[in-house]
């Protein structure tokens, strides 16, 4: 959450629900509370073999076939630590 993302890239996230699934849904909690409080995130998913993230602040206007967004490549140690996880077992 503390990294400056300067160059996002314009993406469409699609009502199609194969497109849903790759997008893992975040809450943040802070400071040991059970309870995440922080819900600047969209979503974090794979795309074309890099991981990025998407914030609320950069979704844009929804339409019948979904959202526009600008995403954020995510650092590759990052990416690790995601690809260790069940998270995006589907």
């Amino acid at each position: 959450m503390t990294t400056k993302y300067n160059d996002g890239t314009y993406y469409y996230i699609s009502n199609n629900k194969e497109e849903q699934k790759r997008w893992k849904h975040f809450v943040l909690g802070y400071e040991d509370c059970p309870v995440g409080t922080d819900n600047s995130i969209y979503g974090i998913a794979k795309i074309d073999s890099k991981w990025v993230i998407v914030f609320n602040s950069d979704l844009g206007q929804k339409d019948e076939n979904g959202y526009q967004a600008i995403y954020y490549e995510i650092s590759p140690e990052c990416g690790k630590i995601f690809e260790k996880s069940n998270i995006w077992k589907y």
